[in-house]
Parts: C-alpha cells; structure tokens; sequence
C-alpha cells in the first residue's frame, strides 16, 4: 500500500522524499516495483473473468458458496474464500429475487361476498357515523382548520 502510494504520487514528490515520509527504503520501493506478480495474483487474474461470466449468467443471483460449487464443476480448483474475496473485490453481490406476496385470500368462509346477505360482514357494512372505521376520512389538516374556525 505505501509502495502504491509512493508509486502514484512519484510525479509530485521525488521519490526519495516520499521513501522517507513513509517509513520505507528507497531500495524496498524500486525492489516492488521490479517484482513480477505472483503465481497466486496471475492466477487471480485468469480466474476474474470466469467468475464475471458465470455471475452474469446467473443473473447475479448466484453467491460465493453456489458460484464455488460451478467453478469446481468446471473442473477448476478453486477456495471458497478466494471466489469470496475476487466477488468482494469485483462488487459482486448476489441478489435475491423477490418471493411472490399473496394478496388474495380465495380459501375464506363466505365464497360469495359481493352478494354476502349478512349486514354486519365486512364487505357489506357503512359507515354508520364519524368514528366509524368504513366512514370517509377528512385530512388532518382540514379537520384542525374547521375545529378552530368553530371556536
């Protein structure tokens, strides 16, 4: 991380001072700059887009445990936690799909309500006075104006 930093700001600062103001070596630095990737990085990168296509196959639906499970049916040998940490890294979240809500109730006593005979029914009773839960509401606003214009 201090590298990266020292790496970016090179252009601003020399890089001897930015060593110094990091509590690094100069010869640390040029030493990290020259390293290769490693054989875990490069294979990071191969595996980066695989877990890219197979997530957008998936309608990224798919999380860290079943995108695991299709990479290892693939035939590739790969960690859990490193499916986990490329996901994270790529923001790739798995998204749930939402689960149908039943809004109607067809299994209920009174099959044919419309027509229902019973007064005191639900679906059939009025509004039989202000504080009736069936009487139409005022909005509250309208409801403090007229109390105060009738005292």
């Amino acid at each position: 991380m201090r590298y990266k930093l020292v790496d970016t700001n090179k252009d601003v600062m020399s890089v001897e001072r930015m060593c110094r103001m990091m509590a690094v070596s100069v010869s640390d630095y040029y030493t990290w700059k020259e390293r290769k990737p490693s054989l875990h990085q490069c294979y990071d990168v191969v595996l980066a887009p695989q877990i890219r296509a197979q997530f957008a196959i998936s309608n990224q639906t798919y999380g860290a445990p079943r995108m695991h499970a299709e990479l290892c049916e693939e035939g590739l040998s790969v960690g859990l936690h490193r499916v986990a940490r490329l996901m994270r890294k790529n923001g790739q979240k798995a998204h749930r799909k939402r689960r149908l809500k039943r809004t109607t109730d067809s299994h209920h006593d009174c099959p044919d309500c419309p027509q229902c005979p019973d007064p005191g029914h639900p679906h059939t009773a009025t509004a039989s006075g202000p504080h009736s839960p069936f009487a139409p509401r005022q909005p509250i606003l309208l409801r403090r104006l007229s109390q105060a214009s009738a005292n």
